[in-house]
């Protein structure tokens, strides 16, 4: 590869190319004899052809389809319309209202032919996965609507962008920083993976001074109750009350129902000191809420637990404590992932959820599980050594249902992980969507900035303005780590 970051190969008449990564702005090389290899950045004449191609291709009749060969003469790429053969079983891509998606086609083998589509179509970055080549002679990714056979198939292969400069720190000699780019398989939103990105204060951080002053806490046990507001009379109750765990109404609440859980009597509680007794109570006492609001308000259907975890994960309280939220709408999260998670079951007949899960299982990420739950590190990571559980065929629990134990122990045990990997501080979420078990709960934790005097904040642009993740290590390093927990 050049310092442009294009693939350096000796000339070769063709090669087939995954219309996928094309489009996204990258694509994978496949020989004749399966090796793979990278090119990324923009295709010469992709104004001219790829620009018009995406939206037509969403609906071409069973007998059309687009297909793409790039053919590299003196390190020249240079997209080529051809009529070429096209082997039906491997995995290709269909369009359904926008969104990328895979289809699996029979064993028979036809002819792609060539479409040319109009001038007037808008181009559009198609979410998705990353490469759905296959080793093999020749073959080409192509776009078309057939029925989905079989269990999906998802292969993972980030675009890489190569930086080059003269470094002072290598006495101004040229050196090279590759930048890994990641998409989400379910919702396509990006991540990038920026080594040495993460700034880790030396030595252990003393907080003491901060988490040690319970003095005017108002969830602490002495105070709860003459200084937290009481639920209204449909709840049933006036405080919930499970072990150590305590729930009242959100004195600023962020949506129809919002609710705080304080998780602990003790004001303090070092990260990788929480029990799975403490978050078993806890997350009952939350779910006891949610119960109750779904009952009163038909028209609510999406429900979360959220927690920070000291000031770098956005906690104005030391106290450790969740907070739920029930209403119509969901956040954008859950907005996106519902919609996404429905239009895989609708055109795969199948769940999202356990067709990822079945793939990542064989993968490094996979981390293990607790009972129902089941526990990986994201292709696509939202934030620092995120991890991820999922509870498929779930719907929304009760407060006694044995997988709210399962979700508690993952919880304590990636908390230890992160407190063995440096982390003091960190922000977890669970979602519920009532009713759709295409959409089971889904538990994602983080790490965030360690927690000392002169914290930095780990939320720069790219995540504020961007809506953009960077992190610093690997999914594939970091899981590994985890499961030593689990």
């Amino acid at each position: 590869m050049d310092r442009s970051g294009t693939v350096v190969r000796k000339p070769r008449n063709d090669v087939g190319v995954d219309v996928r990564n094309f489009l996204a702005g990258g694509f994978t090389v496949v020989d004749g004899d399966g090796r793979r290899g990278r090119a990324d950045g923009r295709l010469d004449g992709r104004d001219n052809l790829v620009k018009r191609s995406v939206e037509p291709l969403g609906f071409l009749g069973r007998d059309i389809a687009e297909s793409l060969v790039v053919r590299f003469r003196n390190h020249e790429r240079v997209p080529l319309r051809e009529r070429v053969g096209v082997q039906k079983r491997q995995r290709v891509i269909s369009f359904v209202n926008g969104v990328a998606r895979h289809v699996a086609l029979d064993d028979r083998t036809e002819h792609a032919v060539g479409h040319t589509p109009p001038n007037d179509r808008p181009y559009q970055k198609p979410p998705g996965p990353g490469s759905i080549s296959e080793p093999g002679t020749p073959r080409v990714a192509f776009l078309a609507r057939w029925p989905y056979v079989g269990p999906m198939t998802f292969e993972f292969d980030p675009a890489i962008q190569t930086t080059w400069f003269h470094s002072p720190l290598e006495d101004f000699e040229e050196v090279s920083v590759e930048t890994e780019i990641r998409e989400d398989p379910l919702t396509g939103r990006q991540s990038r993976i920026v080594s040495e990105n993460f700034v880790r204060p030396e030595g252990d951080p003393d907080i003491e001074g901060v988490v040690g002053d319970s003095e005017g806490c108002f969830f602490c046990p002495e105070m709860v109750t003459d200084a937290t507001p009481t639920y209204p009379d449909w709840v049933g109750f006036e405080r919930g009350e499970w072990g150590e765990a305590t729930s009242f109404p959100n004195l600023n609440p962020y949506g129809d129902h919002s609710n705080v859980v304080v998780l602990t009597e003790d004001h303090y509680v070092p990260i990788d000191e929480f029990t799975v007794e403490q978050f078993t109570d806890g997350l009952a006492a939350a779910l006891e809420f949610v119960g109750a609001a779904f009952e009163s308000d038909a028209a609510d259907e999406y429900a979360s637990i959220n927690m920070n975890f000291l000031r770098p994960a956005g906690s104005s309280i030391i106290h450790p404590h969740m907070q739920t939220l029930i209403d119509e709408c969901g956040t954008n999260l859950q907005a996106d992932r519902a919609q996404a998670a429905r239009a895989y079951r609708d055109e795969h007949d199948a769940s999202y959820w356990d067709d990822l899960l079945r793939e990542t299982t064989e993968t490094d990420r996979y981390i293990g599980s607790t009972g129902a739950v089941e526990w990986v590190a994201p292709y696509a990571p939202k934030h620092h050594r995120h991890v991820r559980g999922v509870a498929p065929g779930v719907d929304v629990p009760d407060p006694t249902d044995p997988v709210v134990e399962g979700l508690a122990a993952g919880i304590a045990n990636v908390l230890q992980y992160y407190g063995s990997a440096g982390h003091n501080s960190f922000n977890l979420a669970i979602t519920f969507q009532d009713g759709d078990l295409s959409n089971p709960p889904v538990i994602d934790l983080i790490a965030r900035a360690v927690f000392e005097e002169y914290y930095w904040s780990d939320s720069p642009f790219f995540a504020t303005l961007h809506d953009e993740s960077v992190v610093d290590v690997p999914p594939e390093d970091y899981a590994v780590e985890a499961a030593a927990f689990f």
